[in-house]
C-alpha cells in the first residue's frame, strides 16, 4: 500500500519513488509483532522491563532502517511511548538478540512468524527472554493507521491489525501473552505473466499442511494458513486490487471471486 500511494520509504522526498500497477494474488500468513526483553536483570545497574512503558528512556533494538520491522516499530513506539526518545539501535535480529543478552540494548522489537528461527535459536542456547504483552497496543495501532490513511483517496475502514498470541508453543520457556497480528499478502505486477500469476496463486492454497510446516515448523497450535476466501475479509487487500488472473483461479476453484470488503 505504501509502494502504490508513494508514501513511508516510498516517498521521493525520502529518496523512494512510487510503485504503479501492483496487484495482489491472496493473503499469505499473518505476523505477530513482537518486544523481547531479558527475563530478568542482569546486574544491580540494569532494571528488569515488564511494560513498555518502561522502555521509554532505554535503548531498542527496532529494526534495519527501511525495514517493515522498523515501520511497525515506529508505529509503536509512536502510540505506545509518545513523549519518549529511547535510543533506536539498526541491528538485524540476529545481532540484536546477541546484543540483548549482553546488555548493551534492553529490548528488541520483531514482526515476524511463530516462532521465529533466531528467537528460538536463542532461547535453545541459553538466552533468557520474555515478551511483553501488547494487547493494549492495538486500537491506538489501528487509530494510527486510520489517522494516517484515512485522508487519502482509497481508504476502507476496517480491522487492518488483528489479535493474536505468543507462547510455550511459539518459544520454549515463554509465558504466554497477547499481540498483534500484521497481514501478509503475495503482491504481482498487473502486467505480470497470467499463466504465472494462476500457477503462484493456486500454490498459496495446494498443500497448505506442508506450507504451514515450512514456516511454522511443529507448531499446532494456532497456526494456520488463511482460507482462501478469506482474501478480502479484512480492508488491507482492498488497497492492491485482486489481479484478474487470480480472479480467474478464484473462480475456477471455489465457484466465486472475492469482493473487496466482504466478510
Amino acid at each position: 500500500m505504501d509502494a502504490t500511494e508513494g508514501v513511508n520509504q516510498f516517498d521521493p522526498a525520502r529518496g523512494g519513488h512510487q510503485v504503479v500497477g501492483l496487484r495482489t494474488l491472496g493473503p499469505v500468513h499473518q505476523d505477530l509483532l513482537h518486544v523481547i526483553v531479558r527475563d530478568r536483570p542482569l546486574g544491580s545497574d540494569d532494571r528488569q522491563v515488564d511494560r513498555l512503558a518502561e522502555l521509554c528512556d532505554r535503548t531498542i533494538a527496532a529494526g534495519q532502517p527501511g525495514s517493515g520491522v522498523r515501520q511497525i516499530g515506529d508505529v509503536l513506539l509512536r502510540v505506545g511511548l509518545p513523549h519518549c526518545h529511547p535510543d533506536l539501535d539498526d541491528s538485524s535480529i540476529d545481532e540484536a538478540l546477541r546484543r540483548l543478552s549482553a546488555g548493551t540494548v534492553d529490548a528488541v522489537v520483531w514482526a515476524g512468524g511463530a516462532g521465529t528461527r533466531q528467537i528460538r535459536t536463542a532461547i535453545a542456547a541459553g538466552a533468557r527472554l520474555r515478551l511483553l504483552d501488547l494487547s493494549e497496543y492495538r486500537a491506538p495501532i489501528t487509530k494510527d493507521w486510520n489517522t494516517f490513511y484515512g485522508n487519502r483517496a482509497h481508504f476502507y475502514a476496517g480491522e487492518v491489525f488483528g489479535a493474536g498470541g505468543l507462547g510455550p508453543a511459539d518459544y520454549a520457556g515463554i509465558r504466554p501473552i497477547r499481540t498483534v497480528t500484521i497481514p501478509n499478502g503475495l503482491i504481482a505486477r498487473a502486467d505480470t505473466d497470467p499463466a504465472l500469476v494462476r500457477r503462484a496463486t493456486a500454490e498459496l492454497y495446494r498443500d497448505q499442511g506442508d506450507y504451514e510446516g515450512a514456516l511454522w515448523g511443529a507448531n499446532p497450535a494456532h497456526r494456520r494458513i488463511p482460507d482462501a476466501l478469506s482474501i478480502y475479509e479484512g480492508p488491507i487487500f482492498c488497497y492492491i486490487p485482486l489481479h484478474p488472473a487470480a480472479a480467474e483461479y478464484y473462480l475456477r476453484q471455489f465457484q466465486r471471486v472475492p469482493s473487496c470488503g466482504a466478510t
